[in-house]
Formats: structure tokens, sequence, C-alpha cells
């Protein structure tokens, strides 16, 4: 029985967000079969939380459906809400953002009383760090305290994240990429989420043989409810006759969201009813919305904003098609969003920017691809649907049963077992590696 302690940079129910929903996705799967994981959250990302339990000087624990996290709680919350407060008018950053370059700092004492609770009170028999490198960084000093190997999971490029956001200096970009690296020299294995970021790994010297791929899940059990669909179209305020596009993201420059918004325009000027639902917020919301004004098709794109997560499930049922309209930045190459298997498993038509991140995913026949920033093809792609809903209908179904055969949680689990077993297996494995 494998018993992983998973070092992570924030978690839920605090943090809703891609990050905290696929590592509890994936703790809830280990447990699911037979493994005992828990989580320490890493001392830089406070937990923020009331129904939690003191363990020691500075530290709390918290169930999450039965799965264990520890961390410290978060005794700078005024000093945060200040910051946020007076910081309002940072519309290029946003909240958001903001809060989280706002940085919480405990000293190294704090570190070691954590690093000493979880020797002496947490059975653990491997570390599994989740990026960024600071997370690795732990978890190295409390490998080398327990002598347990480390497993380094990399979760995207932030570096590449930011050039295509147009974020921080190249030399500060080059700075945390090379943190990123050192992060997966020193681990005893790493993973990374799909074949493209694999790939580049290797590109930047990280040895093929020591990667393996965890890539996201879905719930196996989970549906969505046809019966709710008309309804719920009616209550967004669609008529029978809309075909509904979607899209379900973090609002960001590098998301290609004014690409389709212009293709909407198009498919509307010859004669098309159709509507684009984008749900979420963030940075560049802003500059969509004056977008769709200045074409003049503000009624035919929703800017729902976020919703309870309970809901989700009904915004799927409204769509006829999801749209991924990612740029052609080296970042969308490699790394796919997360929720690009959602729409699959919930049986509603994808239309993706050709790029390798995302193609991996839909390959010849569950999904269809066009040339990334073309307007005009992502309207042709649309207009195929619109035309053919047979077609729409088999390219979802394919999708779908693809899904839920290769993609669910507790298949996920089972190959993080696996690479527990050779880093268990492997004769250097012991005492991981400092940075420096």
């Amino acid at each position: 029985m494998k018993k992983p302690l998973h070092i992570i940079n924030n978690a839920l129910p605090d943090i809703q967000g891609g990050y905290s929903i696929r590592t509890h996705s994936l703790l809830m799967a280990q447990r699911a079969i037979g493994m005992i994981p828990r989580a320490i959250v890493v001392p830089s990302t406070p937990i923020d939380r009331r129904e939690r339990t003191v363990v020691g000087p500075g530290m709390v624990s918290y169930d999450c459906d039965g799965i264990a996290y520890l961390g410290i709680p978060d005794q700078s919350s005024r000093l945060r809400k200040a910051i946020l407060k007076t910081a309002l008018t940072l519309k290029k950053i946003g909240v958001r953002g903001l809060g989280r370059t706002i940085p919480y700092r405990v000293n190294e004492s704090t570190v070691h009383r954590i690093i000493d609770y979880a020797c002496q009170n947490i059975d653990f028999d491997v570390l599994h760090a989740h990026s960024p490198s600071r997370c690795f960084d732990f978890a190295a000093k409390l490998g080398q305290a327990k002598g347990v190997p480390i497993v380094y999971e990399v979760r995207g490029f932030f570096d590449l994240s930011q050039e295509a956001e147009g974020a921080s200096t190249q030399k500060a970009r080059a700075k945390r990429m090379q943190t990123e690296l050192a992060a997966c020299r020193g681990a005893g294995r790493v993973a990374t989420l799909g074949a493209a970021m694999k790939q580049h790994l290797i590109d930047l010297g990280i040895d093929s043989e020591k990667i393996d791929l965890f890539p996201n899940g879905v719930d196996a059990l989970e549906r969505v409810k046809k019966t709710d669909r008309l309804e719920f179209r009616r209550r967004l305020g669609f008529s029978t006759d809309d075909f509904i596009c979607g899209c379900f993201t973090n609002v960001r420059k590098l998301e290609g969201l004014g690409t389709a918004i212009k293709a909407i325009k198009l498919l509307n000027d010859t004669g098309h009813k159709v509507k684009f639902l984008l749900v979420g917020d963030g940075t560049d919301m802003a500059r969509q919305k004056q977008l769709a004004n200045s074409l003049g098709i503000s009624g035919q794109i929703i800017f729902q904003g976020r919703v309870p997560k309970a809901e989700i499930a009904s915004y799927y049922s409204a769509l006829d098609a999801y749209l991924i309209p990612r740029i052609n930045k080296p970042v969308c190459h490699i790394v796919a969003p997360v929720k690009i298997l959602e729409p699959m498993a919930k049986g509603v038509p994808l239309v993706i920017s050709n790029l390798p991140a995302l193609v991996e995913h839909t390959g010849d026949d569950r999904g269809l691809s066009f040339e990334p920033d073309n307007k005009t093809d992502l309207a042709s792609k649309i207009s195929s649907l619109i035309a053919s809903p047979e077609r729409g209908s088999a390219i979802a179904e394919r999708a779908r049963d693809w899904v839920l055969t290769n993609r669910s949680w507790e298949q996920i689990a089972r190959r993080t077992m696996e690479s527990y077993q050779k880093l268990l297996n492997q004769s250097d494995s012991k005492g991981p590696k400092l940075f420096g």
C-alpha cells in the first residue's frame, strides 16, 4: 500500500480553481484504489479556513471529503485585504491576479516545525511535489529529513504563460524556468500532464526515462442531465433555434477569445443565429467586452462571469459546441487547459485551435480543429456543425467514449502508483538533492 504525501501550492475549499480541483480529484482517486494520500499546503500559502484543528505551534489541519490537509493559518488576512483594497485601480493586474502576487512568508523555524511534525506524525513512503518549484524545495527538505524520495509534477510552464500574457521580464522568466528545471533534476522522477509537455521537458534536457505522464482526468460517473437542457436555455434567455457556443475559462489573452467573438460576428452576418456564452472572469474581460461592443454584437455575447460549481453541468447542457480558441504562442502548443476534458465527458462537440497540446486529446475524429487566430476558419467549423447536427453528435459521442475509457481519475491514480513503485525501486532515489 502506497502512502503518498503531496506537497501543494493551494487547496480546496479555500481556493476553487483548476489546480486545487485536480489535486483533490487525484487524492480522492488514490484513496479509492487503496492508497493513503495526505497533503501539506506549502508554508508560503496559508490556509484560511474556520473549520480546522490546531495540531502544533502555528499549524492546523482540516478534512475535505476525508482527505487530510495540513498547513499554517493565515495570520495576515487584514494586511492582505488592505493591500487588495488599495490596489483595485490596478486593472492591468486585476484583483485575482494581484492576490497571487502578495507574498506570505514564514520564517525558517516554522518550516522546520512543519517538517518535524510531518516526520513524527505522518506515515508516508513517497513525496509527490506539485509545481511551482517552491513545493519541491520544501519537499526536498522534508525528504532529506525522512529519507523519502520525490516525484515532481510539472503542471505548466509559467515562464511561457507570462510571455504570452506580456507579463514580467525575460530575465525573470528565465530565472523561473531555471528553478523549475532544478526541481526536475533534483527529483527522483518527474511527472507531467501530456505528451507535448513531456517533449518540452526533454528538449530542455530532462531525461525522458524519468518522466511519467499523469494526465488530467474526469469523474467517470458524471453525466449531463439532458432533461434540464431546454429549461436552462430558456432561463439564460436563449431561443430554441439559437446555436450556442461556449467557453468556460480564466479570461486572459492566451485564450484567444477575441477570435471566437469575431467568428460569432461573421456567422451572424451570414444569417446564422449564434450566441457565445463565456463563463469565467479574468484580466482580459474588459477588452473582450469592448470588442463585442465595437462589433455591434454585445447581444450575442453573454458574459456570464463566474458561476457556482454546482451549476456547471447545467451550463454545459445548454451548449451546442464548446470552443477552445487558444492563440498561436509556444505555451499553447505545449500546455492544454484543464477543462478540455469536461466538455468531452459531457457530450459537447469540441472546436479547438489546431495546436499539439489540444489535438493530442481530440485525435482525428473527437473534435474539429481550425487554424489558430483565424476567425474565418473557426466560423467555418462552427457552420459545419450547424449544418449537420448529426455530425456534432457523432463527434461528441466518440469524444465521451474516449475520455471515459482513457481519462478517468482512477486510471490516473493507477499511473501514479506505478510511478511511485518505479521511484522506490530506483537504487539512487533515496536522499533527494537540494538546490544549489
